[in-house]
């Protein structure tokens, strides 16, 4: 088995600053498997995707699933009880997919980072366990919506986007755009001003 060091010489090489160093044994192995899974599904087809357009989902699950890049218990040696890994791990995960494919990256920056974050540090318990363990084996896919046409994500005076309480439901009214993923998710954190008393509220749809 290789040693720590020996990883990490292999995939950053080029870190002069050693900021790879405060990765733990068990989140360099991911990335290590993550990089070969990415060369064995993603590499040969990714061209072919760039010209469709379209997004390879069945290679990036392959990737995805196939190394836990987000709930592999490796990542949760000593943190556990955690939902989320380590943000020293996650930042090299982004490197690891970026270097890559751009679209790859922004993929999994939507889906791990805008949708479950937001459910992470807004859901309450019951939305955590309901959506957050779906979401990190990429049972289900997520994505955010924020942006409107009119006001960009301007949360201080611009959302225009509605929700309002009607018995026991929410009824959600307005427009929005650039959502990433927004016809292929599952999971959508939706923004909107709360008719009752004007406070931004986010609605998991």
């Amino acid at each position: 088995m290789a040693t720590k060091e020996e990883i990490l010489r292999e995939l950053y090489p080029e870190d002069l600053f050693h900021y790879a160093d405060g990765l733990t044994l068990g989140e360099a192995e991911v990335l290590q498997e993550t990089r070969r899974l990415i060369e064995k599904h993603l590499r040969p087809v990714i061209n072919e995707y760039w010209e469709a357009p379209d997004f390879p989902f069945e290679e990036f699950y392959a990737v995805a699933k196939g190394a836990q890049i987000m709930n592999n218990p490796k990542l949760f040696e000593g943190r556990e009880g955690n939902y989320k890994p380590s943000e020293l791990y996650i930042a090299f995960l982004y490197l690891e997919l970026a270097r890559f494919d751009a679209s790859i990256a922004t993929f999994f920056t939507v889906h791990g980072g805008l949708c479950y974050n937001t459910i992470l540090l807004g859901g309450d318990e019951r939305q955590q366990k309901e959506f957050l363990p779906k979401l990190a084996a990429f049972d289900w896919q997520g994505c955010f919506a924020l942006t409107e046409p009119l006001s960009g994500s301007d949360i201080a005076g611009g959302l225009a986007t509605t929700a309002e309480r009607v018995g026991d439901k929410w009824i959600l009214n307005g427009e929005k755009r650039w959502i990433g993923g927004s016809d292929t998710a599952d999971v959508v954190p939706v923004f909107a001003r709360d008719v009752a008393d004007g406070k931004v509220k986010c609605f998991i749809v």
